[in-house]
């Protein structure tokens, strides 16, 4: 990776007294009884990482290599991992038969993750986009904003380090792209972005600076943290999107947020969730909540991802485990050793109920 020079080592220490500035703003208003904590699950989890607020600006220029904070994509997966193994788990969703190449996704050069015969640099996490990039691909959405006549309108609920954002804005081209989440993660994404699209116009979020429709004009990408959620009521949106993190929050923030997405999205509203996360406590069923105000069309999931031998493994050590407890009577006769699968997460594409 390049020297940095001054001006980036200066914006990644800004994008570091803005996220400090917005954690003292939402304990203020918590304190005050104004604004509600993060659920008890993200409360507990982002406290993991709370040091990226205080990496040094050349370290933090390496996000990337932090990142498995959020997708649990590490790079020792790679230097030490084994390039068919990987494959054989995620191949079906690296699968691009039929996509426009601009919908062909890989790792920036300096990301992480194994390089194919073809040149294209592959990782979990790239995975994972391209199978949300693939569903909107083919199912005409991303070809329609590129039609709309004037520049698209996304906004993402939970974008973690902006990989997804940087992919899709990529595709798109010119586009207005906001990036909802908590304070502790948007250190992530604005560090990333502003390091793998610097010819991108970037606002993050300051506490010292009114936030109206005024100050968001002529920016790219607008990081927004999800307690000033209201400061964007009013504005409308042509996709909008959550993966893998209303799963995790509590049932009055996930209304908050789909009633928001109710309210001002006037295309789709793609979400690639699990029901329930089984660590969260607070949350019993995130589609039933998404059925109560959508119209959901179930996505058909890529053909399996075979289990990772380690995962084997697992459920092998379960049922042997299983078996030795029935044999001393601990497990009543006759139950099961439950399995789960790889990635159960489900896409949908909602459509407002009007």
């Amino acid at each position: 990776m390049p020297a940095l020079t001054g001006s980036q080592v200066e914006t990644l220490g800004e994008i570091q007294r803005k996220v400090h500035r917005m954690l003292e703003e939402r304990e203020k208003l918590i304190e005050e009884g104004t604004f509600r904590p993060p659920s008890r699950y993200w409360t507990d989890f982002s406290s993991y990482f709370d040091y990226m607020g205080d990496l040094s600006p050349h370290s933090l220029a390496k996000v990337r290599l932090h990142t498995y904070h959020l997708t649990g994509d590490n790079y020792q997966t790679y230097y030490f991992g084994n390039r068919k193994g990987f494959l054989d788990f995620y191949g079906p969703w690296l699968a691009t038969d039929g996509l426009p190449a601009e919908h062909v996704l890989s790792e920036p050069e300096d990301g992480i993750g194994f390089r194919l015969d073809d040149g294209r640099f592959v990782s979990a996490d790239i995975a994972r986009f391209q199978r949300s990039v693939a569903t909107l691909s083919r199912r005409g959405i991303l070809g329609g904003l590129k039609r709309l006549g004037f520049p698209p309108r996304v906004i993402e609920i939970g974008g973690g380090y902006g990989g997804l954002a940087l992919h899709l804005s990529r595709i798109l081209g010119t586009c207005r792209y906001i990036l909802v989440d908590l304070p502790e993660t948007l250190v992530f994404s604005a560090a990333y972005l502003v390091r793998q699209a610097p010819a991108k116009r970037l606002y993050l979020y300051d506490p010292a600076v009114s936030l109206d429709a005024a100050t968001l004009a002529g920016f790219d990408f607008v990081l927004v943290p999800d307690y000033r959620l209201d400061a964007l009521t009013g504005s409308e949106f042509d996709l909008a999107i959550n993966v893998a993190s209303m799963q995790e929050m509590r049932v009055d923030q996930i209304e908050r947020y789909l009633d928001f997405i109710r309210t001002t999205c006037r295309g789709v509203f793609y979400s690639c969730n699990r029901d329930h996360q089984n660590r969260n406590d607070e949350l019993p069923s995130l589609f039933d909540l998404m059925r109560a105000r959508f119209e959901l069309f179930e996505v058909p999931p890529p053909a399996p991802i075979r289990s990772s031998p380690a995962a084997g493994a697992r459920r092998r050590l379960k049922r042997t485990l299983r078996r030795v407890a029935r044999s001393i009577g601990l497990v009543e006769a006759g139950s099961e050793c439950p399995t789960a699968e790889p990635y159960p997460y489900v896409e949908h594409l909602c459509s407002v109920v009007r």
